[in-house]
């Protein structure tokens, strides 16, 4: 089990509860996000330093060049060879780094008014998806509950090399969407976004996306509540290796 421990990366046996192995440490400030590369082997994780790290879980390393990020990350995925890292941005863009020479290589503008809420990588690593949101307004309360769920979101597919745009936007019907995950052969794009109900409790919606048609179908929708000290607008989705 891995866990983030304010600018460390922590291992635990999950048996013993125990540490399992020294900690990854170069962060200067608390790690916001950790993400395993598909294989396992490698560790991409964001912190409020600004910087990106990659780290080779094995030989407990991190690539010598931390990647810059100007501005705060919602969410990061890392390709199963370690090449890219994609992030997504609460300044609403998404952003494609090559890790082996800390270069930015691609920036896709969604607009100041939007945050990216989840970005993913398709298992060939050619298309990456983004899903975004509007951001509530500067007059509105923005801890309030409703602030948090206003307007649709939108998912967006684009060439991974070139940062081009590719079929036309899927639109979510409402909330939020937080997990995203292509099938293995790269017909459909899952998607769990978390919506608000009447009795200001949160209820996740499950759909799959035709990536052909761009048309979905909902595969289900579940009342969503708190566990582990989790709040109920955290939730999480894996699609296994076989679809």
């Amino acid at each position: 089990m891995t866990v983030a421990c304010y600018s460390r990366i922590c291992f635990y046996d999950w048996r013993t509860r125990q540490e399992s192995t020294t900690p990854l440490r170069g962060h200067t400030d608390h790690i916001s996000f950790i993400v395993y590369s598909t294989e396992g082997v490698h560790i991409a994780s964001a912190s409020h330093d600004l910087t990106i790290r990659i780290w080779d879980v094995g030989s407990n390393t991190a690539v010598p060049q931390p990647l810059p990020h100007p501005s705060g990350i919602a969410c990061i995925a890392l390709t199963s060879n370690n090449d890219i890292v994609v992030t997504g941005s609460r300044g609403g863009s998404v952003q494609v780094w090559d890790t082996q020479n800390g270069q930015q290589k691609l920036q896709m503008q969604l607009g100041i008014e939007s945050r990216v809420s989840c970005v993913v990588i398709s298992p060939n690593g050619r298309l990456i998806a983004s899903a975004s949101h509007p951001r509530a307004s500067e007059s509105s309360n923005s801890s309030s509950w409703s602030s948090y769920f206003l307007g649709h979101s939108m998912i967006r597919l684009w060439n991974a090399q070139m940062g081009d745009p590719v079929h036309s936007m899927l639109e979510c019907s409402g909330g939020v969407v937080r997990e995203m995950a292509f099938l293995p052969d790269m017909s459909q794009l899952v998607s769990a976004s978390v919506l608000a109900i009447a009795t200001r409790k949160a209820c996740t919606a499950v759909n799959m996306w035709n990536l052909a048609t761009g048309l979905p179908s909902t595969l289900g929708t579940f009342e969503v509540g708190t566990a582990f000290g989790l709040q109920s607008s955290h939730i999480l989705m894996s699609v296994s290796p076989d679809g």
